[in-house]
């Protein structure tokens, strides 16, 4: 039993404008798809015009220290049940989230952060993702050129697997554990 909660965060004084421009204004598509080339202009103008007329939201519900990581998060149950507690009874915080860009980036970590078990985070995910060959968009599906530093990192997971592009590194895993 651990109670390490492995979980990447970015301090809201690392944030760039960016980065806050998710939460601090209303995201008008928050179920498209936001590679859309034209959809994401449309949404910068709308960002834009918000910026002109409307003072930035500063919290997500009552959370007025906003962190921001990836959505790989892996924690023990008593965490979880935690966060579960918070989205059930705090239905500003949903409501708020719920107009932000990527809200699933600021969830996690923004409960964790303000709560007693922000003492239990190790600033990693512990996880493998190859964010190069998937040019920071997406992560690539890995294969056996990725072994090497898989096993010589740190890392309980790896993403993303692909049944025939992965198939050989999955052998050599499996082989060598």
């Amino acid at each position: 039993h651990s109670d390490k909660i492995y979980m990447d965060v970015i301090d809201p004084k690392d944030q760039s404008a960016k980065i806050k421009e998710r939460y601090q204004y209303v995201n008008f598509f928050p179920n498209a798809n936001v590679k859309n080339p034209f959809l994401w202009q449309v949404q910068q103008f709308t960002i834009g015009v918000q910026k002109l007329f409307k003072k930035p939201n500063q919290k997500i519900g009552q959370f007025e220290t906003i962190y921001k990581g990836l959505v790989y998060v892996s924690l023990p149950s008593e965490v979880g049940k935690y966060i579960l507690e918070i989205c059930d009874k705090q239905d500003g915080f949903i409501k708020d989230l719920k107009r932000c860009q990527l809200p699933e980036e600021f969830l996690f970590q923004t409960i964790i952060m303000n709560s007693k078990y922000a003492k239990n985070v190790s600033n990693t995910n512990a996880r493998y993702l190859n964010w190069e060959r998937g040019k920071g968009a997406s992560p690539a599906y890995i294969d056996e050129s990725d072994y090497s530093k898989i096993v010589e990192g740190d890392y309980f997971f790896a993403r993303k697997f692909h049944p025939s592009i992965s198939k050989k590194l999955r052998e050599m895993i499996l082989e060598n554990s």
